[in-house]
């Protein structure tokens, strides 16, 4: 439902569309973009502007059937879409291009032949889209919806003079929130209809230490997932990329990993592991691909100027470690260990001068010398005395 996690974003997302029904009456795949960009919008009047041509609904379903990329001009349109395989064209140009969405468009011409091609911002875009075409490369979709008073009408209806399906906006008006309203209205009913292959399998993805970390690899594998497994924290910092099905772990153990393996026979599962999943995480617990994440221990290493070869990193949850700590300092190492408020830290500080890291990342990080832990959240670095 467009998106909506809780029940507060639910009801908002009926109340709208119980709001658009009176400007626009049926329930077709065309009623439901024009909804969509009514909401996107707050313009009931943007229902006027959209031409859809040549069944382009159907022809962007099947595309995502068969795996189809979807090639946008700017990474705004991007950040909009949840849909696990997309490419930016101003992310390929030349630096010093001159009109880098154009440079970029034609340095992924062999990539916008049969795929989704969506324009969101760009009026060069389009017409780099459109010259493309006319050379001979054929999108399976075409979305172009640029704004402004400099070439956008004129490029949208070049768009429209191809033989492709499409869907353009008429005029000055457009914006990359209707772009993707349109395209995340196709993606929609190609799930609802279970056209979308998204592949099975397990993947344990990091999440990063907090909001902000994710690399673009996990942000795709997250969009792809059929299923996300997750706790509280971890589907906290990864929710805006979801579009499956999200299950909260309230509980860890060999029985949850296990029914999580056999979900991965059936679809496509992440599983998110704060921080690295290789780091004190889930990469060992669970058998599948992992994508690593930034860990506490990175941000620890960055926050305190110390090289990872310097330290041996010690898993301090519920378990006595000094000794392995006395190992370290044996053979010239610091040690850095993964704790939590229940780390006998005093104990520590009879041998060792220690920096406690707390919160990495949050707005409630906190740095300080041979002092009391006060959050679950942290990493001890500690020296010989």
């Amino acid at each position: 439902m467009m998106g909506a996690r809780g029940d507060e974003a639910k009801n908002i997302v009926r109340k709208s569309h119980e709001i658009v029904k009176k400007f626009v009456k049926g329930n077709s795949p065309e009623d439901l973009i024009l909804k969509r960009c009514i909401i996107a919008t707050g313009d009931p009047s943007v229902k006027d502007l959209i031409v859809f041509k040549g069944n382009p609904v159907d022809a962007g379903i099947k595309a995502l059937e068969r795996g189809a990329k979807i090639v946008v001009d700017v990474s705004m349109v991007k950040a909009g879409i949840r849909y696990h395989d997309v490419v930016v064209a101003v992310e390929h140009a030349d630096l010093d291009a001159d009109v880098r969405v154009r440079d970029g468009f034609y340095r992924l011409r062999n990539l916008i032949d049969g795929n989704i091609v969506a324009i969101g911002n760009s009026p060069a875009g389009a017409m780099a889209v459109y010259d493309l075409c006319k050379e001979g490369f054929k999108p399976a979709l075409i979305i172009a919806t640029p704004v402004g008073f400099v070439n956008a009408d004129r490029a949208k209806e070049l768009i429209r003079s191809l033989d492709v399906p499409s869907i353009t906006t008429v005029g000055s008006r457009g914006g990359s929130n209707i772009c993707v309203a349109v395209l995340n209205t196709i993606i929609d009913i190609a799930r609802e209809r279970g056209q979308i292959k998204r592949g099975r399998g397990v993947v344990i993805v990091g999440v990063g230490a907090s909001q902000g970390f994710l690399t673009e690899r996990a942000i795709e594998e997250i969009r792809r997932a059929d299923v996300i497994y997750g706790s509280r924290r971890a589907i906290e910092l990864a929710k805006k990329y979801v579009s499956g099905k999200v299950v909260e772990l309230k509980s860890f153990g060999k029985d949850v990993y296990r029914r999580i393996e056999e979900d991965g026979r059936r679809r496509r599962v992440v599983v998110l592991s704060t921080g690295d999943p290789m780091v004190v995480g889930l990469g060992k617990k669970i058998r599948g691909e992992v994508i690593p994440g930034i860990s506490s221990v990175q941000l620890a290493l960055a926050r305190l100027g110390v090289d990872l070869t310097e330290v041996v990193v010690i898993d301090g949850h519920a378990r006595d470690c000094i000794d392995e700590v006395k190992k370290a300092f044996k053979i010239g190492r610091y040690a850095l260990i993964v704790a939590d408020s229940n780390f006998n830290v005093k104990r520590l500080m009879d041998f060792a001068n220690v920096t406690v890291l707390e919160n990495l990342g949050y707005m409630n990080e906190r740095i300080c010398e041979n002092c009391e832990i006060k959050s679950d959240l942290v990493i001890l670095f500690a020296k010989r005395r």
